[in-house]
């Protein structure tokens, strides 16, 4: 019995990702590679949009999600409401993979994100953090 309603509510958490995002708010999703696969046990892959408008300022976070045991090709979804984003935002989307403090992987380059309603599309390559013997 419990295991069934494991399974539908698996089920429908799927089913509520494929589906888009909830009207009024949008969504940024796309897959993540980086070289390396499998990662070590108890690897955290953090996926963050940012509005990076502000020159010389630590970006501010709108949205992230956190994924224990990554692998590369997932996919990924953020949803966000439009109106939590300032008027002159400049979105993008940043990765990095982490094993307790160890940096593994991280994005290397700007990734921009359309600003508005809707589903905007971003594939994400992380690089290997190289360090020191």
């Amino acid at each position: 019995m419990f295991r069934r309603r494991w399974l539908a509510g698996a089920v429908v958490l799927l089913a509520g990702c494929a589906s888009g995002p909830a009207p009024g708010s949008a969504r940024v999703e796309g897959q993540v590679y980086f070289p390396g696969d499998p990662l070590p046990a108890g690897s955290v892959l953090e996926i963050a949009l940012e509005d990076t408008a502000r020159a010389d300022a630590p970006a501010i976070r709108i949205a992230s999600v956190r994924i224990v045991g990554p692998r590369s090709g997932l996919s990924y979804a953020i949803d966000y409401a439009p109106t939590s984003v300032p008027a002159h935002a400049r979105l993008s989307v940043r990765a990095r993979i982490t094993e307790g403090s160890r940096l593994l992987h991280v994005t290397d380059r700007f990734n921009p994100v359309g600003v508005g309603s809707g589903v905007s599309r971003v594939d994400l390559e992380l690089r290997t953090v190289s360090h020191p013997r």
